[in-house]
């Protein structure tokens, strides 16, 4: 039967035993560097040009004076007593017989008789290093960056760095894919009688047309000013919406002339008088 599919096979597969019925066990494969995962925050304006970003990572590098192999620099190994220099021992249970690595020398088959003074015989030492990591213009929010080779060292090899980028939130703007949405307040006069507004943008502030009759809530676009796409490099639009300001702290002649606009157009005004007058018909 197959042990694959067995409880023998699930049990012992993960278990570093390795089942054979005669001949030598297998050997410990070299394992690659473990990878490692961090995040950087980026700003819209960074998203809009691109960046460099300088990440501090801490991580396990080759020891240089070892050159990784754990042992004293001049010293010499011996062959392992307990596995004989195979790096495996097995043990016997009934008819089966189990191959697993050598406790003694960790699968080598060498015993260090001096270890290094700087990694304590781990062949690695913890190191903190400054990793340079391009951010691609039009990033969005959650994407990770693979930087090959900048993980952790291992026997096989390093392994990788992933960053994940986080957009901070903007004072001025909301991004919505490659678009972004602002507000712009205007006067109540340059709503009715038209004008310009000065507009931010991710690039500097632009000038944009008000309409005359231009209603509060009213969403303008300037194409070309938001975001550029990652692989095309063709840059959204910005979208303005329009917030129409009420005066505050008029003057009397000001309050005068605004109710007699009103009253040219036929509008019903309310006067403090005429508001209570309502109020105690309410109660009567």
């Amino acid at each position: 039967f197959g042990f694959g599919d067995s409880i023998f096979g699930r049990f012992f597969g993960d278990s570093g035993f390795d089942i054979f019925g005669g001949g030598g066990g297998r050997s410990r494969r070299a394992r690659r560097g473990r990878d490692l995962e961090f995040e950087t925050e980026v700003t819209l304006e960074e998203v809009n040009t691109g960046a460099e970003k300088v990440l501090n990572v801490p991580r396990y590098e080759l020891c240089k004076k070892c050159q990784g192999s754990g042992e004293k620099p001049g010293s010499k190994k011996t062959t392992c007593s307990q596995c004989r220099g195979k790096g495996q021992v097995t043990v016997s249970s009934g008819f089966f017989h189990l191959s697993q690595t050598c406790p003694q020398c960790r699968g080598s088959g060498r015993i260090i008789t001096a270890y290094c003074p700087d990694c304590n015989g781990q062949g690695r030492i913890k190191a903190t290093r400054k990793i340079h990591i391009k951010i691609p213009a039009g990033i969005e929010h959650g994407s990770h960056l693979r930087i090959k080779g900048e993980g952790e060292e291992g026997q096989a090899g390093r392994g990788d760095l992933y960053v994940l980028v986080i957009l901070k939130n903007h004072p001025t703007f909301n991004r919505h894919g490659q678009d972004i949405l602002c507000d712009v307040g205007i006067s109540i006069t340059k709503a009715i009688l038209g004008g310009e507004a000065k507009v931010p943008t991710l690039n500097g502030s632009v000038k944009m047309k008000i309409p005359k009759g231009t209603q509060g809530g009213k969403i303008f676009r300037l194409a070309g000013k938001g975001l550029p796409s990652m692989r095309s490099g063709i840059r959204g639009d910005q979208l303005v919406r329009v917030n129409v300001e009420t005066p505050v702290n008029l003057t009397k002649e000001q309050i005068r002339l605004i109710e007699d606009f009103a009253k040219s157009r036929g509008e019903e005004l309310e006067t403090p008088e005429s508001f209570s007058e309502k109020i105690k018909k309410v109660f009567k």
